[in-house]
């Protein structure tokens, strides 16, 4: 295991000077460590799970004359981790969908067509339609709620009506 160089950066006076350094440099705390010399506060980026190749860190001693702040590593946010989630655009284009009154399968057969590389993916693109349905029924409490709720989405000729 290679150790980590670290590179001197400044010497904050007061703990308010090194929390709007800290603030500027997207990191969160990381490990503190006391000392019989002082305390020993390390940071690292604030975005790792995002970017697991950024090793960004901070390191900030307590002397007798302020925070001395040590850097180690730079941002590297150039390889993002992998998610099991569905792109934006294919979810966001999911959501207009849902909401023009396509049926889950409906969906799943469009977003299929337009992306073949989510074919293996139907149970995902059923699952953001079916959120997003839910979501839009969340105000209904009571029967008579969910009674206006149906006749305002109400489109089709009632049933004792003969097709034409």
């Amino acid at each position: 295991m290679l150790r980590r160089t670290w590179n001197e950066v400044l010497l904050c006076d007061n703990e308010s000077d090194l929390s709007d350094f800290i603030k500027d440099q997207q990191v969160c705390v990381y490990r503190k460590e006391t000392f019989n010399t002082g305390t020993s506060i390390t940071y690292k980026c604030s975005q790792y799970k995002k970017y697991p190749l950024c090793q960004f860190q901070l390191k900030a001693k307590e002397s007798s004359d302020g925070y001395q702040v040590y850097s180690s590593e730079a941002h590297n946010h150039h390889t993002r981790a992998q998610t099991s989630r569905l792109p934006s655009p294919v979810r966001h284009n999911i959501v207009l969908m849902t909401d023009t009154g396509l049926t889950a399968r409906q969906i799943q057969k469009a977003v299929t067509v337009f992306n073949p590389q989510l074919s293996n993916d139907i149970i995902k693109i059923r699952n953001v339609a079916r959120i997003h349905r839910q979501k839009n029924r969340c105000s209904i409490k009571f029967i008579e709620d969910l009674q206006t709720w149906c006749s305002s989405r109400n489109h089709f000729p009632p049933t004792s009506l003969p097709h034409q």
